[in-house]
This record gives structure tokens, C-alpha cells and sequence, in this order.
């Protein structure tokens, strides 16, 4: 058709789609390459030992404590007595400072933990028994046990869990109080709260958009879950942190935000209680949970592997530069004195010839 004609010319005529455009093609000479690697490797460097200087002002402490606050069971429902952690700081932190969580041995990625949940729900939305059980099974229901959900219990007697689901179910459920000690002295003690001790703004805030908390069904729905204990709020800031897994057998979790002006210095204790609720897989290899304490600047918190791979990459850099240029200064090196010794053959050459031609005019004569 007359369109087809008119695309097809169209296209046959565009030097862009037909890949028919000039190029350019940079050819570096050794000089120029050396010249290059030296000025990357330098600004690597350059860069490396900045990023190095400033993770040096950030100080991370970690403190295990389930082999301390231990759990009387393997119910989640049932905590351990509170006991009491004793953090010392051992330099200036300046804000803003973080407290977080850390799981070891335990995986969060598993695809069907992570599945079992209702985005409809979490975003604010009734949903039906059916739909419930679609979608969160095995903790969709709430019955009579710790694990009744959809083990044949009938339909009257069952509620939807509110939020439904193991990966909401299975919410880390510890809980921590701390109280701030000045240069240790246990008589000026107290206890941190408000912005001090603040949950506002731990979760992402593309996340809290998307979480949405509603009044509670109670003729529908529970919020006593699959582990038999009552569950936090959708929108909680502590159940918007948990709701995004953690792509390792290691995960780490922000709990805690320590602000309201409280400066941390050197020598200052933090007295943590805690309350142990949270059992991880005694079968495991090194199940751990740990209290850390760390605060950070531009970067982020402590990472010791950029700076050392900008530095690595600044090394590698300058040693290219340096084996080219060593490189080109032997080659013109050999250059010069295989020109020169050219030359003198060439000039002795031409000493015997001129003598050569002198010879034979003499005879001649």
C-alpha cells in the first residue's frame, strides 16, 4: 500500500535506523593511555582517602544479647523476664545516631514468606475469608491455638488475622528502653523518650504511602496472629520496617531513632532494657540477635569496602601509569641508540666509499 511505501522509504532513507551515522573512534597513543590512568588512579586515590576520612568519624557498637535476655520458649507470646544491657560509648557520636537490630540465620527471602500477605489489606482494604485465605495462607486465620490457621477449624469460629499473612505474622516483637547515663554516672540516669527515643521516621517514606491503618472489624477480624500474640497497627513504623525482607541469612533493621539534641560522648553509658520475645531456629548453625549503635553522615553508615576499592582502583591506576611511561621511556631509549648506531655505521660507510673513489682517481692518473 501507499503507506507501506511511504514507511519503507521512510526508514530506508534514515541514516540513524539504518546504523548508518559517522563514528568516532579514539585511538590513544602510550603517552596519551599513561596519561589517562594516571589522572583516574589519582582522583580514585584522591577520592578513597576522603571517603576513608569520613567513615572514620562514624563508630558502630554491637551487642549481642539472646545469650544474655534468653527466651523461656519457643512461643513468641511468652517473653522472657526484662534484663538489662549496659552500652558503653566509646567515642563522641554525633547525630544523628541510630539504633538497630540484627538477626543472624534467619531468612527473610524466602519466596512464599514473603508472598504470604494481602497488599490489599495492608493498603487499607477489607478483605473477604476467601481472599484471606488465598492470599496469606497459612496465617489467615486466627483460631483457637498458635497454628490454627486453615487446619480444618470451621469458618464461624475463625477471624482474619489483621494483617494477615507469615510475613506479617512473624513481626519482630522484641522490645527495647533505653536510659541515658552522663560519663557513666548511674545517679543522673534517665530514661530517653519522646524524640530522644523516637520510631518517627525509621520506615521509608514510599513505604508509609503505601501502608494505610484502619479501624479494627471486630466481628471479622483479630489482631491476635498466627503466633498467638496481638499484632501492631498496619501503618506501626516498626511493622513497615519488618514488611521489607532482608536479602540475606544476616539481616539488620532500624528500630530507633536517638535525636531531641541528646549528644552522646565519649565515656557516657546507655542502659538498654530488654525484653525477649523474638526465638530464632535453635537448629541453625550461629543463631545471634544484636543491639547495634551506630551513626552516620552523607555516605551512609560504616563501609569499609568503598573506600578500600576506590583506593584499590586509584592504586591499579598509578601502577598502569607508571609501567606505561617506564615502557615508553625504554622503548625511545632503544630507539635512540639503535638511531644513533644507524648513524655511525652509515657514516662509516660513507668514509670508506669517498676513500674508495679517491683510490682509484689516483690510479687513474
Amino acid at each position: 500500500t501507499a503507506r507501506e511505501d511511504k514507511l519503507y522509504h521512510r526508514f530506508r532513507n534514515n541514516r540513524f535506523l539504518q546504523n548508518d551515522l559517522p563514528g568516532c573512534r579514539v585511538v590513544l597513543f602510550p603517552r596519551q593511555a599513561a596519561y589517562l590512568f594516571f589522572v583516574i588512579g589519582f582522583t580514585f586515590l584522591l577520592i578513597g582517602l576522603y571517603v576513608e576520612r569520613m567513615s572514620s568519624d562514624i563508630h558502630e557498637i554491637r551487642v549481642r544479647y539472646d545469650d544474655v535476655c534468653r527466651t523461656n520458649s519457643s512461643n513468641m507470646s511468652s517473653p522472657s523476664p526484662p534484663c538489662e544491657l549496659g552500652v558503653k560509648i566509646p567515642e563522641d557520636m554525633s547525630q544523628p545516631v541510630f539504633v538497630y537490630y540484627s538477626l543472624e540465620e534467619f531468612f527473610q527471602n524466602h519466596r512464599g514468606y514473603i508472598t504470604s500477605l494481602s497488599t490489599a489489606q495492608l493498603s487499607g482494604e477489607m478483605i473477604s475469608e476467601s481472599d484471606a485465605r488465598k492470599t496469606c495462607s497459612p496465617a489467615s486465620f486466627n483460631g483457637d491455638g498458635m497454628f490454627t490457621g486453615n487446619t480444618g477449624t470451621s469458618a464461624s469460629s475463625m477471624k482474619i488475622i489483621l494483617p494477615c499473612g507469615l510475613l506479617p505474622n512473624s513481626v519482630f516483637n522484641d522490645t527495647f528502653t533505653a536510659s541515658h547515663c552522663p560519663l557513666g554516672n548511674m545517679s543522673e540516669c534517665r530514661i530517653l523518650s519522646g524524640e530522644e527515643w523516637s520510631k518517627r521516621e525509621i520506615a521509608w517514606s514510599s513505604d508509609r504511602r503505601k501502608f494505610k491503618g484502619r479501624q479494627l472489624q471486630k466481628d471479622s477480624e483479630t489482631r491476635f496472629g498466627y503466633f498467638n500474640y496481638r499484632l501492631p497497627d498496619v501503618d506501626d513504623p516498626d511493622l513497615i520496617v519488618w514488611m521489607r525482607p532482608g536479602r540475606s541469612r544476616h539481616i539488620t533493621k532500624l528500630h530507633r531513632r536517638i535525636g531531641g539534641g541528646l549528644e552522646l560522648r565519649k565515656g557516657d553509658i546507655l542502659r538498654v532494657n530488654v525484653t525477649n520475645r523474638f526465638s530464632l531456629d535453635p537448629n541453625r548453625k550461629t543463631p545471634a540477635k544484636h543491639l547495634l549503635i551506630s551513626n552516620t553522615n552523607n555516605l551512609g553508615g560504616e563501609n569499609k569496602f568503598l573506600p578500600r576499592m576506590y583506593i584499590a582502583v586509584g592504586g591499579l591506576g598509578l601502577l598502569l601509569s607508571s609501567a606505561l611511561l617506564s615502557g615508553i621511556f625504554v622503548s625511545r631509549r632503544k630507539e635512540r641508540t639503535l638511531r644513533s648506531h644507524n648513524l655511525r655505521n652509515s657514516t662509516s660507510s660513507v668514509s670508506e666509499g669517498s676513500s674508495w673513489a679517491g683510490w682509484r682517481h689516483d690510479m687513474k692518473h
